[in-house]
């Protein structure tokens, strides 16, 4: 079973990010590599912050601590509604939406689209127009197939378990270890846990989508 072709019934349930937009904004204002965040004042005055999105919303910035190499990046952040500056020159947050999809992606590299409130959905569509997100129509989304792969099959990793491969051939590759048997029927539980959860999310999305009740 390729298990990242398994198809929907949902149209664009998974959404992943895409693009240098995608990888730029994340990484302005989620990274702790980017050196936005990272103002001598604040610093010194021992306070140290993850990024540049939990440092905004607690500190008072302003342009004036900043270095003219970074007024392309703030200027690059505000052109896509995540930051703006007010008229004392201070820095603060904007678009809530856009900023907790951005981070979801960041932190998760994937999020399930129609488990998004309505009100998400036009910025969710303005993006994937954009091209900064890209949407998929599979049962598990990419990181679940992976891990699927990983555990089962040598489809994709050549370090993994193959736990599938096994015991599907009665070839003599199954150990005389008993704990071994026991981790490897624990793992498959898991698995079939994890597929028994994404089948029933997958016709709960469904019902809700023939009555009407997601939409884009």
């Amino acid at each position: 079973v390729k298990f990242d072709q398994i198809p929907s019934l949902i149209e664009g349930k998974y959404l992943y990010g895409r693009g240098n937009d995608f990888k730029s904004l994340s990484h302005l204002m989620f990274s702790d590599q980017c050196l936005l965040f990272y103002i001598p004042r604040i610093y010194e005055a021992g306070k140290d912050y993850r990024c540049f999105f939990d440092m905004l919303q607690v500190e008072n910035v302003y342009k004036s601590d900043f270095h003219e190499k970074d007024f392309p990046s703030l200027e690059y952040l505000e052109k896509f509604d995540l930051i703006y500056c007010d008229e004392k020159m201070q820095y603060h947050l904007k678009d809530k939406i856009k900023l907790a999809i951005l981070k979801d992606l960041f932190e998760k590299e994937v999020i399930s689209r129609w488990h998004y409130p309505p009100q998400t959905q036009s910025t969710i569509q303005e993006w994937i127009d954009a091209g900064i997100l890209t949407a998929g129509s599979t049962l598990l989304s990419v990181p679940e197939s992976n891990y699927f792969s990983y555990m089962l099959n040598h489809e994709k990793y050549c370090n993994g378990l193959d736990i599938r491969n096994k015991y599907a051939h009665g070839k003599g590759q199954i150990s005389s270890n008993e704990a071994e048997h026991i981790n490897n029927y624990n793992i498959l539980l898991r698995l079939l846990t994890i597929l028994t959860i994404k089948i029933n999310d997958e016709f709960c999305l469904f019902e809700e989508q023939q009555k009407g009740e997601i939409h884009a």
